[in-house]
């Protein structure tokens, strides 16, 4: 392998303006906010983004479930003891000393008919409207801190591309080498640089699966001063399937537009992701670290990050048009509340899966902007021993 001037172009990235001025400021003054997050970015890290619209379809469709009963029973013209069972376990509280289980029969029945229907509808109305709210809230609240993630997510990978690019020719210019692996610096374990290098990225690393707890990774360097590097690269890695799958087709595969999110792999088209079939299993294994190294210096590198980037722009507007598509349902008064009710769970539906995507990027993006910093450090510390 050799990291030359050619190899080592100067990062063409930009760091993206944020744009979240796009968000009306009644909606975004207290935007994005820490509860919103799963984890919150530390010494510029990525977060990954709390479950909101997971638990807003749960919401979603017990409330379908609720007015799909409500349609059985008008359908029916009665309500039995079964229906009111149904509806109370979709609504807590539906039966109360007011309105008691004993007042119901087992084949259905006038009794309590009308009285049922309006307690459901008035449920059905008031939760319909404080989902709605939600859901215009939290795609706002996405939108305002997926745009906040991604200025962030970006710059660090600006840093890291110039970091590793400066420390790497730092480190041949210290040792008068063209090559990393040419480094004469040998370890205490008597292993050269170029031993290190020349191992397997999983071997040293792991395979980017989550081990129990106290299942610690043992290499030949855990002894040397190579062990703080490797551990925050097992850490990284550590969990991140979207990382190393993300690795493995850039190194692997001939096309230049795969990805892999979320287990599945996708063509990137005009900012869009289209379904395909996978390819075969690629050996992770065989992936040296200087080769990995030559990867993040690379210019395909580069091209996946700007298609990753396209496709981040891209599911982050879904969440600017949600309130715009939601005041449409509203306006449409030829659609009934169950009608409105599908649709916008429909629209939450479709939050989930951009969200899923969306944090998969970033844990791309993030993974290898913390690979490239801490390949940075491990050069800046070689040519400190020199």
């Amino acid at each position: 392998m050799s990291l030359n001037e050619d190899l080592l172009p100067d990062p063409v990235l930009e760091v993206p303006i944020d744009n979240n001025e796009s968000i009306p400021p009644d909606q975004a003054k207290n935007l994005p906010d820490s509860t919103f997050f799963d984890t919150i970015a530390l010494n510029g890290e990525v977060p990954r983004f709390a479950p909101v619209f997971l638990e807003q379809q749960t919401k979603a469709e017990t409330l379908v479930d609720l007015a799909t009963t409500q349609n059985q029973i008008k359908a029916q013209g009665a309500i039995s003891v079964e229906n009111a069972l149904v509806v109370d376990s979709l609504i807590p509280g539906f039966l109360n000393d007011n309105n008691p289980q004993a007042l119901y029969t087992k084949t259905p029945t006038k009794t309590q008919y009308n009285e049922s229907l309006l307690s459901i509808a008035a449920s059905v109305d008031s939760h319909y409207a404080l989902l709605k709210t939600s859901i215009e809230e939290s795609t706002a609240k996405f939108y305002s801190a997926a745009g906040e993630t991604r200025t962030r997510m970006m710059g660090a990978m600006v840093t890291g591309l110039t970091a590793v690019n400066r420390s790497i020719a730092k480190a041949l210019a210290c040792y008068d080498r063209e090559d990393p692996c040419q480094i004469p610096y040998i370890f205490n374990n008597n292993k050269r640089l170029g031993d290190l290098l020349r191992e397997s990225f999983n071997a040293l690393i792991g395979d980017g699966v989550a081990g129990s707890e106290g299942d610690a990774q043992v290499c030949p360097y855990d002894n040397t001063m190579a062990k703080p590097y490797l551990d925050k690269l097992r850490k990284i890695t550590s969990g991140n399937r979207d990382l190393i799958g993300a690795i493995e087709l850039l190194l692997y595969s001939s096309v230049d537009n795969l990805i892999r999110l979320n287990g599945k792999q996708y063509v990137i088209e005009d900012g869009k992701l289209n379904p395909c079939p996978p390819e075969a299993d690629f050996k992770f294994e065989r992936s040296t670290m200087a080769r990995i190294v030559e990867l993040l210096a690379s210019n395909e590198l580069r091209t996946r990050l700007k298609q990753l980037d396209e496709v981040f722009i891209t599911q982050q507007a879904y969440f600017q048009s949600v309130p715009e598509l939601i005041s449409g349902i509203e306006k449409d008064e030829r659609l009934t509340t169950f009608s409105k009710l599908a649709a916008i769970t429909e629209i939450n539906g479709n939050c989930i899966g951009g969200q899923m995507q969306i944090q998969a990027i970033v844990n791309i993006v993030g993974g290898l902007a913390g690979i490239l910093h801490v390949m940075a450090e491990l050069f800046d510390a070689l040519s400190e021993q020199n």
